[in-house]
């Protein structure tokens, strides 16, 4: 950007760099080749904030949806059974 090169190292916005699985490393792999052309998306007032998937992984976000019902089912619980004690 502006003649300057930046280097990033994040896939995603959750990105910890690392992986528990090597498949899951390969599929990143297969789907970014090395010196493949991709497109990056980045902060246009800091360049250095990029990341190649935009957006909440698929995954992420099923886990979120998953504890928020959890956390709803249990306040509710907790709720009817505290209305019991009084």
């Amino acid at each position: 950007m502006d003649g300057r090169q930046y280097t990033g190292t994040r896939l995603n916005v959750f990105d910890t760099s690392a992986f528990r699985y090597q498949h899951d490393a390969n599929r990143v792999r297969e789907r970014f080749p090395a010196g493949a052309g991709v497109t990056v998306f980045f902060n246009p007032g800091q360049p250095k904030d990029s990341l190649l998937e935009p957006g909440i992984p698929s995954a992420t976000f099923a886990t979120l949806i998953a504890g928020t019902a959890l956390t709803a089912t249990v306040l509710v619980v907790i709720g009817r059974r505290s209305r019991r004690w009084f």
